[in-house]
């Protein structure tokens, strides 16, 4: 493991995010989370995340970014952020991947990461931010059968076994290297890259809420972040979060 970061191990853990929670006012700014296993994994939208493998990466960033009184700082999007790290990672392995708004990351349609932040309080004071991330890096293809949607793994994709904790150094490097220029900045600095890995744009998709579903065309991504959707009627809609399905790949 690279100890130039903070980081703290453990062989099981429910969850990295729920550990970071429960202990957020005891960590520091920038201490990372790691288990071998994880019980119960969460991701977006309350579904589980399936962590038992010991093989993978699934890790929680703690981040609780410092800013004078009324200087605003940028960490809402901070999932997109990652996604685009993970994208630039995989780069590495040679393995074109793309994001699935918001911040799924996967290849040929099929999962490898997922990403969940939550953030904590008390009373009105911000505590801090967990970043929970999961990757698919050593499995089985039998064992992608139980995840219940499409995924793959990195190791299935080159053809070797992944070193999970050079992964995580990896990761840990390309994400604090442009961490502080983001937090001043916001989605608008990465934007552009983000843009560039979003292959459904100007497809046909729906995006699903617990309220309801939209459909239309996906016309791009707004400088926060958030979907800008071509309605049926010849309108636009502004979607702020939300599962988006790809209903036309050509």
């Amino acid at each position: 493991m690279d100890y130039k970061h903070n980081m703290l191990s453990f062989a099981e853990l429910d969850s990295t995010n729920n550990f970071a929670l429960k202990n957020i006012v005891g960590l520091s700014d920038r201490q990372v989370i790691i288990a071998i296993r994880q019980t119960a994994g969460r991701g977006r939208l309350g579904r589980r995340w399936i962590s038992e493998s010991s093989g993978n990466a699934y890790f929680t960033i703690v981040l609780k970014p410092q800013r004078e009184s009324g200087t605003p700082f940028y960490i809402s999007n901070i999932t997109q952020y990652a996604s685009v790290i993970l994208c630039r990672i995989l780069d590495g392995y040679g393995i074109v991947s793309h994001i699935k708004w918001p911040n799924d990351v996967q290849v040929n349609g099929h999962k490898l990461a997922g990403i969940l932040s939550e953030a904590s309080w008390s009373g009105r004071d911000f505590v801090g931010m967990v970043l929970g991330i999961g990757v698919n890096l050593n499995m089985a293809q039998n064992d992608l059968v139980g995840i219940g949607q499409p995924a793959t793994a990195l190791n299935l994709l080159t053809g070797r076994d992944i070193d999970r904790n050079a992964f995580i150094a990896r990761f840990m490097d390309e994400f604090f290297i442009g961490y502080d220029s983001f937090t001043d900045a916001g989605f608008a600095s990465i934007k552009d890259e983000y843009m560039s890995r979003s292959p459904y744009i100007g497809c046909r998709i729906a995006v699903s809420s617990a309220m309801h579903t939209e459909y239309g065309i996906a016309q791009g991504i707004n400088d926060d972040g958030s979907l800008l959707l071509a309605a049926g009627n010849g309108g636009e809609k502004t979607i702020m979060a939300g599962d988006l399905i790809w209903l036309q790949q050509d």
